[in-house]
């Protein structure tokens, strides 16, 4: 399927996969309070949305789902759910 309509959006369709090394500032029993660095992976899923009539405009969109784990973890530690909307600006 085409996007075209998505403008800047278009290329981020899909499913999206991360690892990386993040610092965790947030307060640790085990480390009695200290931050430490920890292994994380990040899935981002994006599909398309719209059109969306909004009055005389066209709104197009991505819904998006986020999902942060520590490695080696089943649950996230943080999880994001919303939109991401565009619109062709044009004169009359």
């Amino acid at each position: 399927m085409a996007y075209e309509e998505w403008g800047p959006l278009a290329g981020l369709v899909g499913t999206w996969e991360s690892d990386w090394s993040g610092l965790d500032v947030a307060f640790h029993n085990d480390k009695k309070g200290k931050d430490r660095r920890d292994a994380l992976s990040r899935e981002d899923d994006l599909q398309a949305l719209g059109p969306v009539a909004n009055g005389d405009q066209n709104l197009y969109g991505l819904d998006y789902r986020t999902a942060a784990y520590k490695k080696g973890e089943d649950n996230p530690f943080h999880t994001e759910v919303g939109y991401w909307m565009w619109t062709r600006c044009t004169t009359r």
